[in-house]
């Protein structure tokens, strides 16, 4: 079913355009902030090099069209992450984890995540993705501290309003507050997440790709970044991104995401 709102995608397209022109860039600074608030176009906005992690229009991009029973790849299958294929730029963050020496804080990061594992698996059922994504992300992002920055899953001050003013286009009926409680945080990051998964699905790679697409994507802000490099053969594989196609913080993330997701399916891992 598909829902349309013109004023709605008006104001939120102008919104964005604000949010984008007043953020920094990484190429060039020296840009006028105020000039590119009037010329700004959709073209711009999907530039992978310039597009900030708090990106307005990339989490509203096809507002217009809402499909509240779209069906997505089945979540509840576990990931075959096979470390023996993986590359080593990046295996050095599970190297590093699983160490005897650091399975302890290992261990103890995996011990924090706990408490929340059933708001996470609701919040993966609701939206229809993979519960090891917000697990890892909120693993990678905070190690499970909620006192850190913008809370479990650090998310912005700059994506929070969206997400709040826009819940009905994720499909939930009444408001909610990204940081009004941890539930409702968590299930702000999980309609963040369902959002990416939509737009990276579409790629035609195997599903433990999707999954590291969506991360690496969360990351950066966009899912541009990858497409683009697929879409132009620059890569046939998630594990061909090296420095220069991401951003080197993004491939350490991506990393960190592996190592997190490995042990979740295999906690014995850090259990010796």
């Amino acid at each position: 079913m598909f829902k349309v709102n013109e004023y709605l995608v008006a104001f939120l397209l102008s919104t964005s355009a604000q949010s984008f022109a007043l953020d920094r860039f990484d190429e060039n600074e020296n840009q006028n902030p105020i000039a590119l608030q009037k010329n700004v176009k959709r073209k711009q906005l999907a530039k992978p090099s310039r597009i900030p992690r708090d990106n307005i229009e990339e989490i509203i991009e096809n507002v217009k069209l809402v499909d509240t029973d779209s069906s997505s790849i089945d979540e509840t299958l576990p990931l075959n992450f096979e470390l023996e294929k993986i590359p080593k730029r990046f295996l050095w963050r599970f190297n590093r984890y699983t160490d005897p020496k650091n399975v302890h804080a290992t261990e103890k990061l995996y011990n924090n995540i706990e408490p929340y594992f059933g708001i996470i698996e609701d919040m993966a059922k609701k939206y229809k993705i993979s519960k090891d994504i917000i697990s890892t992300i909120m693993l990678t992002e905070t190690g499970g501290n909620p006192k850190l920055g913008y809370g479990l899953m650090q998310i912005t001050p700059a994506l929070a309003p969206t997400l709040e003013r826009n819940y009905q286009m994720y499909g939930r009926e009444t408001p909610i507050k990204c940081f009004r409680s941890q539930e409702e945080h968590i299930e702000c990051a999980a309609m963040f997440l369902s959002k990416l998964y939509k737009k990276i699905k579409d790629l035609n790679i195997p599903r433990e790709e999707i999954y590291l697409a969506v991360a690496g994507a969360y990351n950066i802000g966009n899912t541009e970044i990858f497409s683009n490099h697929f879409e132009r053969k620059r890569i046939k594989t998630i594990w061909d991104l090296r420095e220069g196609h991401i951003p080197k913080r993004t491939l350490d993330y991506i990393s960190k995401v592996v190592a997190w997701t490995y042990i979740l399916n295999h906690p014995e891992v850090i259990n010796h």
